[in-house]
């Protein structure tokens, strides 16, 4: 898929036995680049989908907004679900600076554009609690990111050390489905969104 200033992927998996997947994930524009959300609800099947959507929906409503006033906006709306891990990225194109945020388990990482073996970018740092019930002190973090970089977002359904092995030279939906193919865990549900990151033509 393609957005302004981006291309982006999607791979999804319910977990065994189920087949409504309770994981959503977004990548909208924003006026100085683009957002990527992800959302996990709480357990399984139709209540957890729903809580994500909610969460997806809600970020999706006013995306030019900073990543702490787009979480509680969220935090407001799943107040009568059984609520959700959610993480942003926030690329600024212009600035290429990734700023990040995120609640629960939907691990982020950065991965510098070039050869397979380029040093990651520092990870997503995860707060604990639960968007829609307990929400820690919020502060989004802001990276520098090279142009052509590639963003991953993960719900848990996907094992730790996804990053390992991926080749940013790919189509971000080949990686996608590839970080699925070999790191679902199986015993959740799954959901894998990468986005490649291009500055503007200046």
């Amino acid at each position: 898929m393609t957005i302004a200033r981006g291309t982006w992927g999607v791979a999804v998996h319910p977990a065994r036995g189920q087949t409504v997947l309770g994981d959503r994930g977004l990548v909208t524009a924003r006026p100085d680049g683009i957002l990527a959300v992800v959302a996990d609800g709480l357990g399984h099947g139709a209540e957890a989908g729903r809580a994500a959507e909610i969460a997806i929906q809600s970020a999706g409503e006013q995306p030019g907004s900073t990543l702490v006033e787009i979480l509680e906006r969220c935090h407001a709306r799943l107040q009568e679900t059984r609520g959700a891990a959610i993480s942003l990225a926030a690329w600024n194109d212009r600035e290429r600076t990734l700023s990040w945020l995120g609640v629960g388990n939907v691990e982020g990482v950065a991965l510098r554009a070039g050869a397979p073996s380029a040093p990651p970018l520092p990870r997503l740092l995860l707060r604990g609690g639960v968007v829609g019930d307990k929400m820690p002190p919020l502060h989004s973090e802001t990276v520098a990111m090279p142009d052509g970089g590639v963003l991953v977002l993960a719900t848990d359904g996907i094992a730790t050390g996804f990053e390992k092995e991926v080749d940013v030279g790919r189509d971000p939906q080949a990686i996608a489905d590839s970080v699925l193919a070999r790191c679902w865990r199986g015993i959740d549900d799954a959901l894998v969104l990468v986005a490649r990151l291009r500055a503007r033509e200046r």
